[in-house]
Order: C-alpha cells, then sequence, then structure tokens
C-alpha cells in the first residue's frame, strides 16, 4: 500500500499537495511498520526483505498489482 501510495507522487501538482492528500495515509503506514520492528524485532528482517521486494523488484500482491494498474489505465498516475 506505501508503494502504490507513494506512486501518487507522480499525479500530484507538487510534493505540498501530495502532502496534504496522501501525507496523513503514509505516516500511518510508516508508524504500523515502526511499531512492528518496536514490538517484534524478530519481524524486522523480514520487514527489510519484503521492503525491498517491493522497491526493487516490483512484488506487489496481487490485489495492490490490479489497483495499481487499474489506477495508471485511468490515467490517475502515471
Amino acid at each position: 500500500m506505501r508503494f502504490v501510495t507513494l506512486e501518487y507522487l507522480n499525479s500530484c501538482a507538487d510534493k505540498s499537495h501530495f502532502d496534504k492528500v496522501h501525507g496523513a495515509a503514509v505516516a500511518q503506514i510508516d508508524r504500523i511498520i515502526l511499531e512492528l520492528r518496536e514490538e517484534r524485532s524478530d519481524m524486522s528482517k523480514l520487514v527489510d526483505q519484503i521492503s525491498a521486494e517491493i522497491s526493487n523488484e516490483f512484488k506487489l500482491s496481487d490485489y495492490w498489482m490490479r489497483f495499481y494498474h487499474r489506477m495508471v489505465q485511468l490515467k490517475v498516475m502515471k
């Protein structure tokens, strides 16, 4: 979800517009990930691995892949 939400940055007028519209969602996702790392330090390596797979290899769940492609087709995202 974080990756797809950040992709909206290309569709916003500027960073300020992105922060106003999507900033709270990104902050909430980051807070949840931080809490997971704090509460379950044993999960930190897995969180890093999943984050790298998403960022470097564009591995999204089926849901988020469909959502992302739908937004691109609708020209909501570039």
